[in-house]
């Protein structure tokens, strides 16, 4: 096969890849989706979860009234592009573990940052569901559920005409640009060695729940997030030291036992699946020219936050490299450099 000239290569089909990728063509121009189907994607398996707080303390996410909006216009936009609706705003039943819990959440109620995201959820909240909340819970509003694949397949139907998928880098040359979207693989290539960054294995399920409503989604110790077909995906574990993308019957065990603590109605489990996330030391995503001065870029270190972080992200990238606009720090590689 010949070598084709493109004026950027993107390596990895990810949702950052992807994303990358079609801002770039949007542009008109050339870009190789350098993508093989046969190794594990994150992506492909996510559960594709977008809130807007996170954590016990529900805190506003890195960056959230920037991201946002950039997320739900995007995913519109290119559900638009091939008359198909990619994601479905749905409200995020958040039960209280204990009583300390809820009593952190009467504490930080009066915050407007939070408060404008979550409300107290009343008891018809859980009227129908079968759930144990004997602490209550709360009501997360702004967020929902992007069918990632999805996605990923209308990026590739609505390319202008301008992207082309290569399995082999080989056969690429790259006038301008290499930008490497390609998630834990990023650990395998030496350029991006000084970049603190670092990963975690998550394991997920896929469920049958036939008395679960597929109305909200709920978490509590994980999220449990309605599919289609009936199914409901439930998740992820954290494994900071396991780079090995095989489910276990650990993480399997895991995942049942904090289901219990939720569900008061049996399930069946339909798949196992699992995925290395790659993320930051700062915890927040890297996006720009690495090493610099040069022709190679990263956007990487998405973490479990890839639906809200990755269109914003990606516009930054494709603005820097296009525009020569200042990258923010939080995300510009030498904020996230740890050695030379």
């Amino acid at each position: 096969m010949p070598v084709k000239e493109f004026e950027y290569v993107v390596v990895g089909g990810g949702l950052a890849g992807r994303l990358t990728a079609w801002c770039l063509a949007r542009r008109g121009r050339t870009v190789a989706l350098v993508d093989d189907p046969v190794i594990p994607s994150a992506s492909r398996i996510a559960a594709g979860m977008l809130t807007p707080v996170t954590g016990r303390r529900m805190a506003p996410s890195w960056n959230l009234e920037r991201c946002l909006p950039v997320a739900l216009g995007r995913y519109a936009e290119i559900g638009r592009d091939i008359g198909a609706s990619l994601f479905t705003r749905a409200p995020i039943l958040r039960i209280f573990t204990d009583a300390e819990e809820a009593a952190q959440w009467t504490a930080r109620s009066t915050d407007l940052n939070v408060a404008r995201y979550v409300a107290t959820a009343g008891p018809g909240d859980f009227d129908g569901l079968p759930l144990r909340a004997p602490f209550g819970g709360v009501q997360i509003s702004h967020g929902g559920i992007l069918n990632v694949p999805a996605l990923l397949d209308a990026i590739d139907r609505s390319g202008s005409g301008r992207m082309d998928h290569v399995r082999d880098p080989c056969h690429v040359e790259a006038a301008r640009q290499t930008i490497y979207c390609e998630g834990i693989r990023i650990l395998q290539n030496p350029l991006f060695e000084p970049l603190a960054l670092e990963h975690a294995k998550g394991e997920i399920l896929t469920l049958r729940i036939p008395d679960l409503p597929a109305r909200v989604v709920t978490s509590r110790g994980l999220y449990v997030v309605p599919k289609d077909n009936g199914l409901f995906r439930a998740g992820a574990t954290y494994d900071w030291d396991d780079l090995d993308p095989t489910p276990t019957a650990a993480g399997r065990r895991a995942l049942l036992r904090r289901l219990d603590r939720i569900l008061t109605c049996p399930c069946e489990v339909v798949e196992h699946q699992a995925a290395i996330r790659l993320t930051t030391r700062r915890r927040t995503p890297v996006a720009g020219r690495f090493p610099v001065p040069g022709n190679t870029a990263i956007l990487n270190g998405l973490g479990s936050k890839g639906v809200l972080w990755a269109p914003w992200c990606a516009d930054r990238l494709v603005e820097h490299l296009e525009d020569g606009a200042p990258l923010p720090p939080d995300i510009d590689p030498l904020t996230h450099r740890v050695r030379s």
